[in-house]
């Protein structure tokens, strides 16, 4: 009872998608759109998802996915990830990710969020005192 009242209550249900993270290696070192556009299927279809968080650091892999996704009718939370960066180089990053982005949010304008910040106080150098996320 309690599962269907709080499943009933969720407009959102999603996971995270990594079109390739890169931290000492790509943890994605291969990119193959139909491969994209099946796992995206699957998690709409299979895992009966409605949203999802996009997360990497190449700027066409995650365009290309954002797409994919979207033109399922996915939500999607656009999150670029970039690690161990300088303030100014985090913010130019961003930028070109926001740049390269705005089409779809134009024609998606209800779908598109896009997230930046998140765990800033790891990644990004300059915050805490650190050279990397790993604290050396």
């Amino acid at each position: 009872m309690l599962e269907e009242y709080c499943c009933a209550k969720l407009k959102l249900k999603g996971v995270n998608y990594d079109a390739g993270s890169v931290m000492y290696f790509n943890w994605r070192p291969d990119f193959d759109p139909k491969t994209v556009i099946r796992e995206i299927e699957i998690i709409k279809n299979d895992l009966h998802c409605n949203a999802i968080r996009i997360t990497g650091l190449d700027i066409n892999r995650l365009i290309a996915s954002t797409q994919i996704a979207l033109k399922q009718g996915l939500e999607v939370w656009l999150c670029p990830t970039v690690w161990n960066k300088k303030q100014d180089q985090t913010l130019a990053y961003t930028q070109r990710v926001a740049e390269s982005a705005e089409k779809l949010r134009r024609e998606y304008p209800e779908s598109l969020a896009f997230v930046v910040g998140g765990e800033l106080s790891l990644f990004m150098n300059g915050i805490l005192e650190a050279k990397t996320w790993w604290r050396e």
